[in-house]
């Protein structure tokens, strides 16, 4: 996904109708965070086995430490510059390291590592609704956000400004839904389908 959204970047913005004044910005931003995929699965991913296991304080820990690092790298660095893949990097690097120092069913040893058939079924059923689910809702997202960039570079600032309010409501949302995700989720494994239903 990060090499076609690397590919597929400027395509995007023009079929947008992004400004010509901005669309360099913004492909250089869509680059950073293309480049900042594979951290931020391995952080998610690992963050939400910790969880499973009801360990909610190491992955707020990480990422605490790897929005520090993104504030200060931000304002250290050139302004406008994004760090984000540095301090996504950060995150996961530090979840891997507490899986692979972990001790018990959640400790992740690479030379072990493979795929389960059966697993990767249950997964992808599960996944693929859910993130067809997310896919909907980020593409309304780009066609609001084509919509917006009719008016400018203004609007499009005003929109971006905006929406950093929007994260902070969405986090509280998100909470509740990682909660309810890794209580199901351990129901689910322990095939308690009565206490998921409640």
């Amino acid at each position: 996904l990060g090499v076609l959204l690397l590919v597929l970047s400027r395509p995007q913005l023009e079929m947008m109708g992004c400004p010509a004044d901005v669309v360099g910005g913004a492909q250089l931003y869509l680059n950073i965070y293309a480049v900042g995929l594979p951290a931020s699965l391995v952080y998610n991913y690992g963050a939400a086995i910790l969880r499973a296991v009801g360990d909610t304080k190491r992955p707020l820990y990480y990422l605490t430490v790897s929005g520090l690092c993104n504030v200060v790298l931000n304002v250290a660095l050139v302004a406008g510059l994004r760090l984000g893949v540095v301090s996504e990097t950060i995150s996961a690097a530090l979840v891997l390291a507490s899986l692979i120092t972990s001790h018990g069913d959640v400790r992740f040893e690479p030379k072990k590592t493979r795929i389960e058939r059966r697993s990767l079924s249950m997964i992808l059923r599960i996944g693929i609704p859910a993130g067809v689910q997310g896919a909907v809702f980020s593409l309304s997202n780009t066609v609001v956000q084509a919509t917006i960039n009719g008016f400018g570079s203004a609007a499009i600032a005003g929109s971006a400004a905006t929406l950093n309010f929007e994260y902070y409501t969405y986090f509280f949302v998100n909470a509740f839904g990682q909660t309810a995700v890794t209580f199901t989720g351990q129901n689910f494994a322990a095939k308690n389908a009565d206490r998921c239903r409640a």
